[in-house]
């Protein structure tokens, strides 16, 4: 029985001796860098059990951690059981994200999981959880090879100058964009979270605005950039938008869409560009027109006799 009672213990100690081994082995900082080499996915396990799991970006050569977003969890406590590791963690977040993760070490300095991990611009609820099921490897951060991160510029918004104006007639004017050799910089200077792509050349270009909507403005998505032209007190809700889809997502999604016969559009050809007309969720009446360089360029109006005249708009974009 005193025998039994020591291999016991033995092996208790040697799991137990096992266990520590691999928790040190998991202390540190851990990224995953994204697509755009500059955003990343941050986890730190400390060796007391605490940590933390977020979002961050590589500015500068500083690194920003998005701590006060929805999707940062801080770690109470983690502990490893067989092959999971157990991450409990304080959120905003309606639910509690399941702290169990399937992880693996494919190496030293890579540590993959498999579980629940929050995405930065989708707003974790109950109806888009199943997105969240997916697999993050890790690499340690004292390890990641140079050249990542990017230098940015002065945020776009701050440019009172990236467009000139010039008076057509009694109804339109030009708009001309100065353009960038690479937008990017000026993009992620704006420190918004989200990932954009490595590089940008946007050459200058000009349209046609109507008089009636002088206003602009900017809006920041993941993976685009918007510049809209608008009035505040506009009662039609007139507008006019340009959006820069990086990586194709909004046109392929489009398209998939119409295929599918889960969206309708007329299609309108002038100035040799088709305008994919429709009704849209808001009842306003939409058109679209996809550029090469990933640009889209829409209208959108409450008042169908101002379509016209949008559609000369949007179908005047021309690079110089």
């Amino acid at each position: 029985m005193r025998k039994l009672l020591l291999l016991l213990s033995l092996f208790f100690f040697t799991f137990q001796t096992i266990a520590q081994a691999n928790k040190l082995k998991l202390a540190g900082d851990w990224k995953f860098y994204l697509k755009d080499k500059t955003s990343f996915e941050f986890l730190r396990l400390n060796s007391d059990g605490t940590g933390i799991k977020c979002f961050g970006k590589s500015i500068n050569g500083k690194d920003t951690l998005f701590i006060n977003h929805v999707t940062t969890l801080l770690i109470t406590n983690w502990i490893l059981s067989k092959k999971k590791i157990i991450i409990e963690s304080k959120n905003t977040v309606s639910f509690k994200v399941n702290p169990e993760y399937q992880f693996d070490l494919p190496d030293d300095d890579k540590l993959e999981l498999t579980g629940e991990h929050l995405i930065f611009y989708l707003y974790p609820s109950i109806l888009n959880r199943k997105e969240f099921q997916r697999s993050v490897t890790y690499q340690r951060a004292d390890k990641i090879p140079k050249g990542y991160g990017v230098a940015s510029a002065t945020c776009i918004v701050r440019d009172r100058y990236l467009f000139s104006f010039m008076p057509i007639d009694s109804l339109f004017q030009l708009a001309e964009y100065k353009g960038f050799d690479d937008l990017i910089p000026y993009v992620v200077a704006c420190n918004n979270g989200y990932e954009y792509i490595q590089k940008y050349h946007d050459p200058p270009y000009s349209l046609l605005i109507p008089k009636s909507i002088p206003g602009w403005s900017f809006g920041f998505g993941n993976k685009n950039f918007y510049i809209r032209f608008d009035l505040e007190d506009d009662k039609s809700e007139t507008s006019i938008v340009i959006y820069y889809d990086f990586d194709d997502e909004m046109k392929d999604f489009y398209f998939t869409e119409l295929k599918n016969g889960k969206e309708t559009s007329n299609i309108v050809k002038q100035n040799n560009l088709d305008i994919y007309k429709t009704t849209n969720w808001e009842g306003k009446y939409e058109g679209k027109v996809f550029i090469s360089n990933s640009i889209i360029i829409a209208y959108y109006t409450r008042d169908e006799k101002l379509e016209e005249g949008l559609q000369k708009s949007i179908t005047s974009f021309k690079y110089k």
